[in-house]
């Protein structure tokens, strides 16, 4: 067999320690590495290519110790315990605990099925007893045209009272109680209540008085929106019956003459309630002096039966006292001293500068037939109301 090269021994041991490598074998790959740094010791002259092969060789093993090194001080980490998995639905503590929520929950749900009820039997009487309310309002108040609209408010969850203050801004309320938004413009807020009453006692002075049906009640709104109470209504209603219901032709008379009022007109003109009641009352006192003063066929004026008014002069002093006018009218013609009309019947009423001129007309008269002259004596000389002379 031919000798080999240093080069192919080299390689040789090179193939060989590689081999040894693979399989894990680091000791005779080490072996093969000494003896190709033997080779290279040995030579006298320098041989590359066996000292690149070394060097090949002396790296591949160094890789593999290291590799071995780590792979003997590798440590593993400890593998973890696998994590223990608590079962709730087999502990008997909180099934205890949930068994106990469950139940609370039925009691809670329970209960609310329970309020609604009783808010629901609550509403019902609620309802049922404000529409009974709202029933009895609308037929009292002549409203029933509104009844459902009034029912539906009540369904929506309003009162009656808050029912009312709806109806009233409706244009049938408006019809109903025409003088209501008059009297709040001014301040003067009454209930329906109130306003039916006034209704009521109106149609009630007619019937009590005699007055034609619906003179009074028709004129309601105009008395109310002018504030005439009921007191002074039974005051108007009083006058009214009395200037045309029983009043003496007489008294009809002195009203047409001192103010204008025809007999057809006597009861609305003493309901107007744009002449106050004051007036009225005046100016009826008036009338009944003048009637008086007819009765006796004494012409009397408006401003002298007013200044006997306002004297304070009644019915009987005025039927005494235009009936010593009527005996006294001679005084108002003839010779000698006279008198005219109005200083008759002032004078004969009390006035002192009227009576005095009365007085001196009488003694005139007096002092005449007392001398032989032919004279008609008068009766009913007066010094005051209601007293005479003869």
């Amino acid at each position: 067999m031919a000798k080999m090269t240093p080069l192919q021994r080299a390689k040789q041991n090179e193939r060989l320690a590689n081999e040894a490598l693979a399989q894990g074998n680091i000791a005779a790959a080490q072996a093969y590495q000494a003896n190709i740094t033997q080779q290279i010791s040995n030579s006298k002259t320098p041989l590359p290519g066996v000292s690149n092969a070394g060097s090949r060789v002396s790296t591949a093993v160094n890789a593999s110790v290291s590799a071995a090194d780590e792979v003997r001080n590798f440590v593993p980490e400890p593998t973890p315990e696998p994590e223990t998995v608590y079962d709730f639905n087999t502990d008997p503590e909180t099934r205890r605990i949930r068994e106990q929520e469950k139940n609370q929950q039925n009691r809670d749900s329970q209960q609310r099925r329970d309020q609604e009820l009783r808010d629901a039997r609550d509403e019902k009487n609620r309802t049922d007893n404000a529409i009974a309310v709202i029933r009895g309002l609308a037929t009292d108040y002549g409203l029933t045209s509104l009844y459902d609209k009034m029912v539906s408010f009540i369904t929506d969850g309003y009162n009656a009272e808050a029912v009312m203050s709806l109806i009233r801004d409706t244009s049938e309320y408006k019809t109903r109680f025409p003088a209501m938004a008059a009297l709040m413009s001014k301040g003067r807020n009454i209930t329906e209540n109130d306003y039916i009453n006034y209704e009521k006692n109106a149609a009630q002075l007619e019937q009590m008085y005699g007055l034609p049906k619906g003179m009074v009640l028709n004129n309601v709104t105009a008395l109310l929106t002018n504030e005439v109470s009921g007191d002074e209504l039974r005051d108007r209603v009083v006058l009214s019956s009395a200037a045309s219901v029983s009043a003496p032709q007489q008294l009809k008379d002195s009203l047409r003459n001192f103010y204008g009022i025809d007999s057809g007109g006597l009861a609305g003109y003493f309901l107007d309630p744009a002449i106050a009641t004051p007036i009225l009352e005046k100016q009826f006192a008036t009338a009944v002096i003048g009637s008086e003063a007819l009765r006796q066929d004494v012409n009397l004026g408006l401003d002298i039966a007013s200044n006997l008014q306002e004297m304070g002069v009644s019915q009987d002093q005025a039927r005494q006292g235009f009936s010593n006018v009527k005996q006294s009218e001679s005084l108002t013609r003839g010779r000698g001293d006279t008198v005219n009309n109005k200083e008759l019947i002032k004078g004969t009423f009390g006035q002192e500068e009227d009576a005095q001129k009365v007085d001196r007309a009488r003694q005139s008269r007096k002092g005449r037939f007392e001398a032989g002259g032919s004279f008609v004596t008068e009766q009913g000389g007066v010094t005051g109301v209601g007293s005479s002379t003869t």
